[in-house]
């Protein structure tokens, strides 16, 4: 049975490519936000999806995982998925440096510290690395420039991953992902709204309307979006492709994008 590992997989698309991989015939360890999303995985798998509750930018966090992986799995791991990711929406000006500090902290380095801490067993399969990206790579826009950074960087240390690494057997993909219907709007719209309402009455004065235009844009995208199912399922299905390209499309709106730039 063909070992693999999703962080973030207690909800969103994270939890639905979780359970593809269970049922293709995967056994499924991965990381949670808390124990709740645990149990719910773990008995709507039949067992055959295995989380932890485990913040990827705590080192201890990260050793206490891979000790749990270690002590269930003994012959490697097959395929690292990297799906974790949080999204702080502003403007530049106004987002406090540590909000964007903790997403590069999440999206980027919690990337790095996952990818060190696996690279063991790794190799001892030949397996693969697979980075969750977004088409904000590709098309970064006004007030979501954490997240374009932050999963830009991201992208360029799973390619140079992949240089150093085809050595040994282990290949890297990268998954751009578009719009999405996943549990993911309701987070979005937090996330929003937050900081619409965080804005001074000045900072509304110079922002506020091209912010509120920026919302409606996301949200009416992240409501038209892919269903995460069949997002999951390309995304699985790219794991099986032995010539696949470094930077895969998922969904109709990336593939779009991508098309153009080739």
């Amino acid at each position: 049975m063909p070992i693999a590992i999703v962080t973030g997989a207690g909800s969103g698309l994270g939890q639905n490519i979780a359970l593809a991989l269970a049922n293709n015939a995967y056994m499924v360890y991965g990381t949670a936000f808390n124990d709740q999303e645990v149990e719910l995985l773990h008995q709507q798998s039949k067992g055959k999806v295995m989380l932890k509750v485990c913040d990827i930018t705590s080192q201890n966090d990260i050793d206490a995982f891979v000790d749990f992986f270690k002590s269930k799995e003994t012959h490697g791991l097959d395929v690292l998925i990297n799906n974790a990711g949080i999204l702080t929406p502003g403007p530049l000006e106004i987002i406090p440096i540590q909000s964007i500090i903790k997403e590069f902290d999440v999206n980027t380095f919690g990337l790095l510290r996952i990818v060190n801490a696996f690279l063991p067993v790794l190799r001892l399969s030949k397996g693969k690395i697979i980075q969750i990206s977004t088409i904000s790579v590709d098309q970064p826009s006004a007030f979501n420039a954490p997240s374009s950074a932050s999963k830009s960087a991201a992208e360029i240390f799973t390619e140079l991953y992949g240089a150093e690494l085809e050595k040994f057997g282990i290949k890297t993909h990268i998954a751009v992902c578009g719009n999405m219907q996943t549990g993911g709007p309701k987070k979005v719209q937090k996330a929003l709204d937050q900081m619409m309402l965080n804005m001074s009455d000045q900072e509304q004065q110079l922002y506020g309307q091209a912010f509120q235009d920026f919302t409606d844009r996301m949200m009416a995208g992240q409501n038209l979006g892919l269903d995460p199912a069949l997002a999951a399922k390309e995304i699985v299905d790219l794991i099986d492709h032995p010539d696949a390209p470094l930077r895969i499309a998922i969904g109709d709106d990336a593939r779009r994008i991508l098309s153009h730039q080739e």
